[in-house]
């Protein structure tokens, strides 16, 4: 197990994982080379190759958040399609940073999942243009309208 794994799920309350495309394989990432707290603030992600990023789903009041180094939430500061996922210190009260997992029941699918923002209704997707195929490296996230689960860009492999 990977260092801080243990802290963050006793934390969370929920296992700590991936978030890692179904159909490419690839995990989200922080976009270019941080570290420094006002570096990852307002950071994209994308989809690289065996990162190994871990995140963890924390309950809290409104939603749950999908936090990476227990102090950095995913989230959308637009409900507008396209708008890109970002890092932002987590905040309870941020509604862009609160995520619901939908698991999928299609049979062409085995537990794959949707990750919808809460404030927009959007799902988490990966930017590709053709969605039919799986998403290539370098690919950024942002929100889009949740689609039926053939959609390659919105199924994402995590064991919260």
């Amino acid at each position: 197990m990977a260092p801080g794994v243990a802290e963050a799920e006793a934390v969370a309350g929920h296992p700590a994982t991936r978030l890692t495309n179904h159909y490419s394989g690839l995990d989200a990432s922080i976009l270019g080379h941080c570290d420094n707290q006002p570096c990852i603030n307002g950071k994209g992600l994308a989809l690289l190759r065996e990162t190994g990023n871990i995140f963890v789903m924390v309950d809290v009041p409104g939603g749950s958040q999908i936090r990476w180094f227990g102090d950095w939430c995913l989230e959308a500061d637009s409900k507008e399609n396209g708008t890109p996922v970002v890092l932002h210190k987590c905040d309870n009260g941020r509604v862009g940073q609160w995520w619901t997992p939908q698991i999928s029941y299609s049979p062409r699918i085995d537990d794959g999942y949707q990750l919808v923002n809460a404030w927009s209704g959007r799902c988490l997707d990966a930017r590709n243009p053709d969605w039919r195929r799986a998403p290539q490296p370098g690919t950024v996230l942002q929100i889009w309208d949740c689609h039926d689960w053939s959609r390659a860009n919105q199924i994402w492999d995590i064991d919260f």
